[in-house]
């Protein structure tokens, strides 16, 4: 499958460059192209269960499949956190295993005392996941605390990997505005970052229009966008809604 790799601005054409060598015009593009998860490459027997009682992410569709079980979220992010808070109102438990020494370092302050309400919700500081187990679905997961070396085999547990994600945005370079993370920057978001201002062709960008004019952004490539499908969806909606009047300029 063909993928488009390269877009170039001319004049009021954006042209994009794909794999296979075609070149497109368009007036306008709408980019969502998402983000792949990041994985805990270096756990014993991970590719063999992923996706058979492990998930990079927290899919809200397994939650009723969680009710009454332990589950496991790797991870001390703000997208952990929340899924955290999601799972604690169908499973018996939910155990957060951080890896740094505090989970202040990379969550907001409101989801960290957010956290501490459920009684169902556990913490573990300092604790990383180094085997998961399990013949045709995932039985066990083998956790070690980092500093004290202790091990533990926990049985029949059921693990979210939420350790970030990277937005599938390398094609953009030098294109598109993007922040550190390299997740594109759109409406007043462009006014708030370390690029220069003269890169922002458009003195005043649509909501969810980058530095480009004609070019926007929905769903989780886009920074500080909510991590959900449901307001990836919104977005790609409201992208469409932007796009109409502009085209009637061009």
């Amino acid at each position: 499958m063909s993928k488009c790799h390269r877009i170039k601005v001319n004049g009021q054409y954006l042209i994009a460059t794909f794999t296979d060598g075609n070149e497109i015009k368009y007036h306008m593009m709408l980019i969502a192209c998402g983000v792949t998860y990041r994985k805990l490459d270096d756990v014993r027997n991970i590719e063999k269960l992923t996706g058979a009682g492990i998930y990079h992410g927290s899919p809200i569709v397994e939650a009723l499949h969680c009710r009454g079980q332990g589950v496991y979220i790797v991870g001390g992010t703000n997208p952990a956190g929340q899924a955290a808070i999601y799972f604690s109102k169908y499973a018996r438990t939910v155990t957060l295993l951080v890896v740094s020494d505090t989970l202040t370092e990379k969550m907001s302050p409101y989801l960290f005392h957010q956290i501490n309400e459920p009684s169902n919700i556990k913490l573990r500081l300092n604790t990383v996941v180094t085997q998961v187990s399990g013949e045709s679905k995932l039985e066990y997961i083998t956790i070690v605390n980092t500093k004290t070396k202790e091990q533990q085999t926990v049985p029949a547990a059921i693990p979210f990997i939420y350790i970030g994600a990277e937005p599938n945005t390398d094609w953009l370079n030098g294109i598109v505005l993007r922040d550190s993370h390299c997740f594109i920057l759109t409406g007043s978001d462009l006014y708030n970052n370390e690029h220069p201002q003269d890169l922002i062709m458009d003195p005043h960008p649509l909501l969810l229009e980058t530095n480009v004019p004609g070019i926007f952004a929905a769903g989780d490539v886009r920074r500080d966008s909510i991590k959900r499908i449901a307001s990836a969806v919104g977005e790609g909606a409201t992208g469409v809604q932007l796009i109409h009047p502009y085209l009637k300029k061009v």
